[in-house]
Formats: structure tokens, C-alpha cells, sequence
């Protein structure tokens, strides 16, 4: 494994801008969208024109300068998609050694992994989100882009590899073949060491609930399978996930038990769509702000999934004095525990352009109902 240095002889190509993304791609200003997704979205399947590349070789060779002028490909392997990992290094590391085409480097940020540590390739270190959280509250892509567009042009890649899924991984193995023109048979042993590491599918009475290493790239997903995500995104932050779609009325993320139980049984029947976040026994700055940005994440992501024309909607049982309304959303609703013994919850509804209101608990359908109508009457 190789580390990356910063002298380089190439020269930046003349290509788009980063936060240019062409038609189509994912925006690099989301929070929701995964660093690999944005990468298929803004380089496809194209090969890139590259001006020069960086002076650089795999370390187990005897005359390195023999290397300087092969093509480089790059992989982005970030936590969200570990476990491809070892499909894509085994496949993509026999293509390199029995046609030494091409150079392989790796943006990722879970250098020390073993799929990264088996393969000779050079490594990019890019910050992981949790890290970023421990530093700042910032939004962790635009930052994660910037990292990649750099080494992209600095390292010259010519093929950008960033798979998300096995049906992805095996196209991106034939892409790679084709770029090195490996011939047929070499490409069968690829393509079969790959499916050997390939993860499983869901198998019949598996499990309700499914890992999650990142905050991003798997809302859809969610949506779509109904399980809960038990997420593990590093710095002790881990907690779970449920998505329920409604019909596009508009999207309601749940922060909390309380904040959950108070959406039994009406927001999906009225047709919000519902995001339930249980609360992580973490605490710190860290957790404060990987949580703040889930909320985000969870907002976007799911509107994004089911095309939510509706609000976005914060509900919690925990005080909003600092940011009423987070960054994002559209309003937030404070539930209140009873002051006085009988006279029952009461919810504080905090819009983002200055409205406040307080009303019963048990009115709070009605009054998000009303809400909505009003958002698509006045926006659409």
C-alpha cells in the first residue's frame, strides 16, 4: 500500500468546474447524496482526457520509472460501500498485474482496511464524515469533492471507479477491462473472484434491520425495503432509522421516542412521509453534530426519495433555543409535556419564517394538514 504525496508533474485539465456538475448529477451541496454517487453522476462512464499524470509507481516494482507514463484509474471506496471492497481491489488487482495497463489509485477514508492494505495500490486519505463532525458542523460533501477533484486531476486518473452496489461493482470490472483491453479469459477470473466477495442478498427471515455506515446514499433504499438502519457512522453515534412513505404530501422526521409515538397511526395515513430517528446514548460535540446532520440528511433524503412537494418538518421533545429551525427544514414542532396534571401534551409549532404557534397536542394533525395545504398553495 502506498501513500499519496503532494509533488506532482501534471498540469490541471481543462475540465468542469467542481460544483459545475453536468445535467443530471448530484448537487455536491447535499447532504443526503454519498461521495460515490456524486462521482458516477459527474464522470459516468466516460474516460477522461488527462494532460499528464503524476510521476508515481506501485511500490513492489524494481524500475518504477517504466510506470510514469501508464494511464491511472481511481477508486472511491469510502465506508458507505466496505463491503464491495473486496470484490472491487481482488478483481481490479488482477486485471493490473497481468496487463500492467494502467495505475491504480484509491480515495477512501478507511485507508488502514484490509481490502486496501492487500492490494498495491496508492491511497488517498480523504477525511471520513464522523472525523469531519469531530471538527466542525459544516456539510461534509462539498469538502469530500474538493478532496476528490484534486487528487483526480492531480494523479491524472483516467477512469473514475466509485461503485455503490454488486450490479455496479461488475460493470465497473468490465469497464476496467475494457480500458486495459484484457483479454476474455483474464476477464471471466475477474468477474468470478468478484462475485466470490460480493456481499449476499437479503435472504428470506433475515434480519428487520440493516447496518449503515454513512448518513448518505441508502435513503431510497430505505424507503423502498421498510427495514430499520441501525447506523454505525464512527464517533460513537449510533442511532436507528425507519422510513415510511406517504403520497407526497410533504415529510415529517421524528426525533425521538416521544416525538415518534406522538405520529402513531395518522401521519402516514394522512400521507406525510415519516422519518423515525431513535436517539443515540452518545453524547459530546461530536454526536451533537453528526445527529444535526442526520436531521438533514434524513429531511432531504427522504423527500428526495418518494418527491415530496409537501414541507419538511422537524418533530422533537427536546428544547429548540440555539436554531429553532435547523438550516433545511421548513418548521419545527416542540412537543410539550403536560404542565399541570390532566390537561395533557401541548406542541409549539416554529415556522422558518418567524411564525409560532401553540396549540393541543391532539390538534396537531389538523394543524399539519393545514400547513401543507398552505406550503403547496403557495409554493407550486
Amino acid at each position: 500500500m502506498q501513500t499519496s504525496s503532494t509533488s506532482s508533474s501534471s498540469t490541471p485539465t481543462s475540465d468542469t468546474r467542481v460544483g459545475q456538475a453536468p445535467a443530471g448529477a448530484a448537487s455536491a451541496d447535499s447532504w443526503s447524496t454519498s461521495l460515490e454517487t456524486w462521482a458516477r453522476g459527474r464522470h459516468g462512464e466516460k474516460v477522461l482526457t488527462v494532460a499528464s499524470t503524476m510521476d508515481f509507481a506501485p511500490l513492489g516494482t524494481l524500475r518504477p520509472q517504466t510506470f510514469y507514463e501508464l494511464p491511472v484509474v481511481m477508486a472511491v471506496m469510502t465506508r458507505r460501500s466496505a463491503s464491495l471492497h473486496a470484490a472491487l481491489t481482488r478483481a481490479v488487482e488482477i486485471i493490473r498485474e497481468a496487463t500492467y495497463a494502467f495505475r491504480m489509485v484509491v480515495v477512501t477514508d478507511v485507508p488502514t482496511s484490509a481490502p486496501v492494505r492487500t492490494v498495491d495500490w496508492t491511497v488517498e486519505h480523504l477525511l471520513g464524515e464522523a472525523d469531519w463532525a469531530a471538527l466542525q458542523g459544516e456539510n461534509w460533501l462539498p469538502a469530500a469533492v474538493d478532496h476528490l477533484e484534486w487528487a483526480r486531476r492531480q494523479y491524472g486518473a483516467s477512469l473514475v471507479l466509485a461503485p455503490e452496489s454488486p450490479e455496479q461493482v461488475l460493470e465497473d470490472i468490465a469497464r476496467v477491462g475494457a480500458f486495459s483491453r484484457a483479454p476474455e479469459k483474464l476477464m471471466s477470473t475477474a468477474a468470478e473472484l468478484a462475485r466470490q466477495a460480493l456481499p449476499e442478498g437479503p435472504q428470506p427471515g433475515g434480519p428487520v434491520a440493516q447496518e449503515e455506515r454513512a448518513l448518505r446514499g441508502w435513503w431510497r433504499g430505505a424507503l423502498e425495503d421498510g427495514l430499520a438502519r441501525q447506523l454505525d457512522l464512527g464517533g460513537g453515534f449510533t442511532p436507528t432509522v425507519t422510513v415510511t412513505g406517504g403520497d407526497s404530501a410533504g415529510v415529517i422526521v421524528a426525533d425521538g421516542v416521544t416525538a415518534g409515538e406522538a405520529l402513531q397511526g395518522w401521519a402516514s395515513e394522512s400521507g406525510w412521509s415519516v422519518v423515525r430517528i431513535g436517539r443515540a446514548e452518545a453524547a459530546g460535540p461530536t454526536a451533537e453534530r453528526l445527529h444535526q446532520a442526520l436531521l438533514r440528511a434524513a429531511g432531504e433524503g427522504a423527500a428526495r426519495a418518494v418527491g415530496a412537494a409537501g414541507p419538511l418538518l422537524l418533530i422533537t421533545d427536546q428544547p429548540q433555543e440555539d436554531h429553532p429551525v435547523p438550516e433545511g427544514l421548513d418548521g419545527v414542532v416542540v412537543l410539550h409535556r403536560p404542565e399541570e396534571p390532566g390537561t395533557g401534551w401541548s406542541a409549539e409549532l416554529l415556522m422558518g419564517y418567524g411564525a409560532s404557534t401553540r396549540i393541543r397536542a391532539a390538534e396537531l394533525p389538523t394543524a399539519l394538514d393545514r400547513l401543507r395545504r398552505i406550503h403547496l398553495a403557495t409554493t407550486l
